[in-house]
């Protein structure tokens, strides 16, 4: 419209000159009709140029403060909300609070809480299992069954006699003098006999004293044939299947009798200590048994588990990641802080567009207003002259010495 007002306001200032030149050096005087007709209309144009000068000067200030206050709101996503929420959108500016520069850019628990929430509670499970999943190649059950591992070879070694579960002195020293048979033997002992012998726990902690020999386990002691004197571990020849199971009366023959005391000590470290000691690491060992199985259980379970765990993160991954990835995922992807942006922009382009519009069209009405002003003047001067220049021809001049009219000098000057 404005293009059509500029047009026109140019195209009658053109009229206008164009007579103006006509009559000026033509002398057709009909043409002043047609420039008094511009004239007319060049100053309606120039009293509307006028008014809109005057119109677009007080708006310009007014606009440029809307903007200003628009530009301050939506820098953030709070402002956002409160500028909508004035003009009557609540809905519209609650959603578009997240999505400013300063907002998440997640807009679904806007537009569905409920569904929000169970997709957050989906994606911490996918995030969580990736970082289990993470883990896990770094975990060994190894440390938890080492223990177990070491315990259970500690009690069999104890068990069998290998490492010792006494620490007082005062056994050790008892243990050591019936070994070496140093305790006075009694006159009811056999003393070849209990001299030849040398009786101790295993011969893993012990050695034979004196060069005496190292007897495997038999099945008589009181044969000296089968059972040579020399050295027996208590622990192999009490209570192994290859030992002598009848071993009391069977010591009492090799020893001469049951009041021996060497018979008595023999016997008593076998009663007293052996085995207690191996109905406790019995239990003991059963006890760690049960234990290690369970933790084999576990250890078996738990690869299991890595297997599985590894297989739901890469299902989790291929299935979900499209929906899940925070850059490229198909609700995390449509950042609606794009729409925020784009609302900035819509804001930039109609401030910005306006603002040059008014100060465009303000120059160029101005413009308007003066050059109408000169135009119609211009115009009106140079009819008006001409018009009194042939009124004086009238008068003063003629035509081969007889006096004109207008009309004949009119037509004289049209030819």
């Amino acid at each position: 419209m404005l293009k059509a007002f500029y047009g026109m306001f140019f195209g009658l200032a053109l009229v206008g000159a164009v007579g103006a030149i006509i009559l000026a050096c033509f002398s057709v005087v009909k043409v002043r009709l047609f420039m008094y007709f511009a004239c007319v209309f060049l100053f309606i144009i120039g009293f509307i140029s006028f008014a809109l000068t005057i119109v677009l000067s007080a708006l310009a200030p007014n606009v440029s403060q809307i903007c200003h206050y628009v530009d301050t709101k939506l820098s953030t996503g709070a402002g956002t909300s409160a500028f909508f929420s004035r003009l009557g959108f609540n809905q519209l500016g609650d959603f578009l609070s997240n999505c400013m520069a300063d907002g998440t850019g997640w807009a679904m628990d806007k537009i569905g809480p409920t569904f929000n929430t169970s997709f957050s509670n989906l994606l911490l499970i996918s995030q969580n299992t990736q970082l289990f999943n993470a883990l896990i190649p770094d975990y060994s059950t190894t440390n938890l069954t080492a223990p177990f591992t070491s315990a259970s070879t500690t009690v069999n070694k104890v068990l069998n006699a290998q490492l010792l579960d006494i620490n007082d002195n005062i056994s050790l020293t008892h243990i050591s003098k019936v070994q070496n048979v140093v305790y006075p033997i009694d006159i009811a002992c056999t003393v070849l006999n209990v001299q030849g012998d040398s009786w101790m726990p295993s011969y893993d902690l012990y050695t034979c004293p004196g060069g005496k020999a190292q007897n495997p386990p038999c099945l008589n002691l009181s044969k000296l044939s089968t059972c040579p004197l020399g050295c027996y571990e208590i622990m192999k020849e009490f209570e192994s299947a290859s030992g002598d199971s009848s071993y009391a009366t069977s010591l009492a023959n090799r020893y001469g009798s049951t009041t021996c005391n060497y018979y008595n000590y023999i016997k008593n470290l076998e009663t007293s200590w052996n085995i207690p000691r191996k109905t406790s690491m019995n239990a003991v060992l059963a006890d760690l048994t049960t234990l290690q199985s369970k933790i084999n259980d576990y250890d078996t379970t738990f690869k299991a588990t890595q297997a599985n765990v590894s297989s739901y993160s890469s299902i989790l991954q291929t299935n979900f990641n499209g929906l899940t990835n925070l850059t490229v995922g198909t609700f995390n992807g449509l950042d609606c802080r794009v729409i925020g942006e784009s609302v900035i922009d819509m804001r930039n382009s109609i401030c910005v567009g306006v603002l040059n519009s008014i100060y465009y069209n303000l120059i160029c009405l101005i413009l308007v207003s003066y050059g109408t002003l000169l135009a119609a003047c211009c115009t009106v001067c140079a009819g008006v002259r001409h018009f009194r220049h042939l009124q004086k021809m009238q008068i003063h001049v003629g035509y081969k010495g007889v006096p004109v009219s207008i009309t004949d000098t009119s037509k004289l000057f049209e030819k």
